[in-house]
């Protein structure tokens, strides 16, 4: 296949991709939001997944993505393109390339600053593989990214890759904060949950149900 033919073909592609994502974000900011979540439970299960599918992974040159950022909140979620476990995979489990791309990213990672405050973006880097390893960790995302807290950025900067800016795909930059509160009423009592992982636990004992 030509050079030319190669190129005219991608671009049909991508043609096709970047009309279907102008009409889904021309629809999520014309519709209220009422309304999309009506058609969002009217549909069957199987159409919202092939929607949600296609929303994440469309566009995607899967023979060269060696990982793929997934929807999140409050942290960043990476899931590896990994040979074996993916339908498409590159990275072979244990090998060189693996582990020097693993050190890539978090070298960028580590090393991005936010333009307007040259203050650095990520606080953490947690590999699932690691911290929580067992037979049900490829369910899990394979990097999970913890933030420093700051103001969302749009403009970023790493000596690796340089200056890159975006803007919040949907307007919305997020769907939680990492702080908040609980008000707990109870006679002759005062219980007050450190963490979001004391809730239940308070709530099973309160109901006298095992935890």
């Amino acid at each position: 296949m030509s050079a030319s033919k190669i190129s005219s073909t991608a671009g049909t592609h991508l043609s096709v991709d970047h009309d279907n994502a102008v009409s889904c974000v021309f629809l999520r900011e014309q519709l209220p939001a009422g309304m999309q979540h009506a058609v969002g439970q009217a549909v069957p299960d199987y159409i919202q997944e092939i929607v949600v599918d296609r929303a994440i992974t469309a566009g995607h040159d899967w023979a060269h993505t060696p990982a793929l950022a997934v929807l999140a909140s409050v942290t960043g979620y990476i899931r590896f393109n990994i040979r074996g476990r993916e339908t498409r995979g590159i990275l072979e489990p244990g090998s060189e390339t693996f582990a020097r791309y693993i050190g890539w990213m978090r070298e960028c990672f580590q090393s991005f600053r936010m333009v307007e405050s040259g203050q650095p973006l990520v606080k953490d880097i947690t590999l699932t593989a690691h911290s929580f390893p067992g037979q049900r960790q490829g369910y899990l995302p394979d990097a999970v990214i913890s933030w420093t807290g700051g103001s969302p950025a749009s403009r970023i900067h790493l000596d690796l890759l340089g200056t890159i800016e975006a803007e919040a795909g949907t307007g919305r930059t997020g769907n939680h904060h990492p702080d908040g509160f609980s008000i707990v009423v109870e006679r002759g009592r005062a219980a007050v949950p450190g963490d979001a992982l004391d809730l239940k636990p308070m709530v099973f004992q309160r109901l006298g149900g095992p935890l």
